[in-house]
């Protein structure tokens, strides 16, 4: 007897930091919102057009082919 109470105080505590990980865990990518998880994707496709458009402007101000 004593040992399925030591067994299911052990499973409490258990399912207690469980519990605990899983709110933690869900707040933290609640702070995550859409536009944080898409933004860095953005700022990619952004820093390429810009690059692009600025070797271009670099190679007709300089006649380079």
């Amino acid at each position: 007897m004593k040992e399925c109470e030591d067994q299911m105080s052990h499973l409490k505590k258990e399912n207690f930091n469980l519990k605990l990980r899983i709110y933690f865990l869900e707040e933290r990518m609640g702070h995550m919102s859409t536009d944080d998880k898409e933004d860095p994707v953005k700022k990619n496709v952004e820093l390429k057009v810009m690059c692009s458009f600025s070797l271009r402007v670099f190679v007709c101000n300089n006649n380079i082919y």
